[in-house]
């Protein structure tokens, strides 16, 4: 086990904005201020921000392979994207002492940073097991892109010293796909994405709600099971409950429409105004339906 007289320097390696309670549903955020607080001092080196020209290049290519060849090719797993992001991310580092590099959902742009630093990697699935489980987004991605994803990740895990994913169900892929050996790898469950705790009299303002509320908490409609949460509303209805179904995160299609749903697009929790609400629809619900069809970690609002 490594000992520091002093708190550890660390680099923090995220290609999106750690800053951003948007980015990866906050996780990235909330990981990096935990770190700060109880770990040691944190240099967060994101964002990245790809050229216009390679962001151009990018959606040409993709465009090329959906028209000529009928299939996908997903920029987000490009090898040349991704070289570049980590030579952005190492000039970031340079002149900079630290004592370890912390990457969080950042297999891919990982994989081709050089550096004599202990790397310890952080994610909730890996590239085999995301890409079968997601069956939308990869149904006809070309084989090309399936192998860029592979090798970035098998990349990432290679040269980290340490692999935490924050489930067994991860671990194994890892472990089964691309030859992690046991000895460097964790599970780690994620905690909570929000700023604070609320208070216990915030959270009982249920009991004073006599409307038995539901609540679907997701930016993604179908693939989080939307329609079973829909369902569930109209049956309690057939059953003579008198529920309420509030959907907060995404629109749902037109098709899906009922006098007993509210619709709360999008809340930026960036902002106190919309942090506050969704803590207020939180506290007012009194389930939490989870009626996802994949997901890698429940990382539901």
């Amino acid at each position: 086990m490594i000992s520091y007289s002093q708190r550890p320097k660390i680099a923090y390696y995220t290609i999106s904005d750690p800053l951003d309670k948007r980015s990866w549903s906050g996780a990235t955020y909330f990981m990096g201020q935990a770190m700060q607080r109880n770990i040691g001092d944190v240099h967060f080196l994101g964002p990245v921000k790809i050229p216009w020209v390679l962001d151009k290049t990018f959606r040409a290519l993709q465009k090329i392979s959906r028209f000529f060849f009928k299939t996908e090719w997903i920029p987000k797993y490009s090898l040349l994207k991704n070289i570049y992001a980590a030579r952005v991310l190492k000039r970031k580092m340079k002149g900079r002492a630290y004592d370890f590099l912390f990457a969080p959902a950042a297999a891919s742009e990982l994989a081709y940073l050089h550096t004599a630093l202990p790397i310890i990697y952080f994610g909730d699935a890996t590239y085999k097991a995301y890409s079968d489980t997601y069956h939308k987004e990869f149904k006809n991605l070309n084989s090309f892109s399936r192998w860029e994803g592979n090798h970035l990740e098998r990349r990432a895990l290679k040269i980290s010293e340490l692999v935490i994913f924050s489930s067994h169900w991860a671990v194994e892929s890892a472990i089964k796909d691309y030859d992690v050996t046991t000895n460097k790898i964790e599970v780690i469950h994620m905690g909570a994405n929000i700023e604070k705790v609320p208070e216990r009299e915030i959270i009982f303002k249920k009991e004073q709600n006599e409307i038995l509320t539901l609540l679907f908490l997701s930016v993604d409609w179908e693939r989080k099971g939307g329609d079973i949460a829909f369902n569930t509303l109209k049956h309690l209805f057939a059953s003579g409950i008198h529920a309420r179904l509030i959907v907060c995160g995404c629109t749902p299609p037109p098709q899906y429409a009922h006098p007993a749903m509210e619709v709360v697009p999008f809340l930026n929790k960036n902002e106190t105004k919309d942090f506050d609400r969704f803590v207020q629809i939180l506290s007012t619900s009194h389930f939490l339906l989870l009626p996802t069809r994949a997901d890698c970690t429940p990382l539901v609002n």
